[in-house]
């Protein structure tokens, strides 16, 4: 893939359509919310479209239409308690590729997408200064566009966007079948905010010059999924969901490769391998399904790396299933009041430590972001990287849906040794198949 080039044509501010009530100026975090860290959540859209000429002027007049139900997002963070909602407003950017889409979604660099994004990933600005939301919209030479976004992580998960995304879309292309109306009050009822917190800054985020990791796609087709889920079944789990199978083939076999990296071709004693989960705890809390806020706890699997029969499809889907079920209502009070900060950092103490094949699972399956439709039909492609794999966190994976909720694509980073490895393992191989472009060819 040759490089692109990126012209910005525009850059502002778009603030609500009418200003926020004077009763709605202050917008409490939750108790998740605070535990974040200063990072923006990212991800890209591809439309294969053509221009009408009105498209990017209805973009910005239905997005400013949106914020006014979404106006924490246009304020700014006053402290580590709440959002001023002053409507100071979202970056938005408006940009031309030098190429089209066809071209550059043929083989997609990683690297490459982190121009179609407005910002880092990572800012060095304190969020204090900074818009909770950061748009790019990217025009290329055939008329098809991205819509690239980054979303402050203390406010929005990955359901938090598709909210809001889906919702930006209805107002813009009138369409408001299934679009759910953002809850702004009850996560911060549900999980009132502390005092004094601190948020999570784990000391193993990767470093540039230590990290060597690289980022591989893999599809597992409709077909693939069905023969995976009846080799997971059994009399503990009778019906694995697939990202509880997926994410576990994947473990399985990431697992191994780390193992005979480090051990060679022996079982170690006394180490394990953990699975994390990242779980949306709305259904789990009774909140509502557009509530807004960063409402994920861990789900942590572990197994021996000593026991081989512990390690088959079936044992690891049993022991994902166990630990994604334990996130039930009764585990979800114990965050609420006092006792929620010691709840909380044993809930991701697993993720303070270096264990042995570790590996960091977040699942963006059913958010429906493959389904926002702005007029222009579904996008062909949602990316949720825009960063160099060096900047990435080894050992972690992304599950999006894909080909309509059909497929499973998955995001893997690892270290390019053990990647290495993977890529040549023939069973995995199997039911993987290695992504090249996107899993839907354009006409653009």
């Amino acid at each position: 893939m040759p490089n692109i080039a990126v012209h910005i044509n525009s850059r502002e501010t778009i603030k609500p359509s009418s200003p926020t009530k004077n009763d709605d100026k202050s917008y409490r975090f939750c108790f998740m919310d605070q535990m974040m860290p200063p990072q923006y959540i990212t991800v890209i859209l591809f439309y294969d479209t053509s221009d009408d000429g009105k498209r990017l002027p209805r973009l910005k007049e239905s997005l400013s239409e949106t914020l006014t139900s979404f106006f924490p997002l246009a304020g700014r963070i006053k402290d580590d308690t709440s959002i001023d909602c002053n409507d100071e407003g979202i970056l938005y950017v408006e940009a031309q590729a030098d190429c089209s889409m066809h071209d550059f979604l043929k083989e997609p660099d990683i690297q490459l997408l982190n121009k179609l994004l407005p910002c880092k990933k990572h800012p060095t600005e304190p969020m204090t200064e900074l818009p909770q939301v950061a748009l790019q919209v990217t025009v290329f030479t055939c008329g098809g566009l991205s819509i690239a976004g980054c979303y402050n992580h203390k406010v929005m998960d990955g359901a938090s966007v598709g909210c809001f995304l889906k919702k930006w879309a209805a107002n813009l292309s009138g369409c408001h079948n299934g679009v759910v109306h953002p809850d702004l009050a009850n996560a911060s009822r549900t999980f009132p905010p502390g005092e004094n917190i601190t948020p999570f800054t784990p000391e193993f985020l990767p470093s540039p010059t230590t990290n060597m990791c690289i980022l591989r796609r893999f599809v597992f087709d409709a077909t693939a999924l069905q023969v995976l889920l009846e080799k997971a079944r059994s009399e503990q789990v009778p019906n694995p969901t697939r990202t509880e199978v997926v994410s576990a083939f994947i473990w399985k076999h990431t697992m191994t490769k780390t193992i005979k990296s480090n051990h060679g071709s022996g079982y170690p004693i006394g180490k394990s391998s953990f699975l994390t989960h990242f779980i949306n705890v709305r259904k789990h809390a009774s909140l509502p399904k557009g509530s807004i806020g960063c409402l994920i706890l861990i789900a942590s699997a572990m197994v021996d790396l000593s026991s081989e029969r512990d390690q088959e499809l079936d044992r690891l889907v049993s022991r994902v299933h166990d630990a994604i079920s334990s996130m039930n209502a009764e585990y979800v009070k114990t965050f609420q009041g006092e006792g929620a900060l010691e709840a909380m950092w044993k809930n991701i103490e697993i993720m303070l430590f270096d264990k042995e094949a570790q590996l960091t699972c977040s699942s963006w399956c059913k958010l429906g972001l493959d389904e926002v439709d702005f007029g222009w039909g579904k996008p062909i492609w949602v990316s949720p990287f825009g960063e160099p794999p060096s900047l990435m966190e080894k050992n972690s994976l992304i599950l999006m849906d894909a080909n309509g909720g059909k497929d499973i694509e998955a995001w893997l980073v690892m270290q390019e040794k053990q990647m290495v490895a993977l890529e040549h393992d023939e069973e995995f191989l199997a039911f993987a198949i290695p992504a090249v472009g996107v899993p839907k060819s354009t006409s653009c």
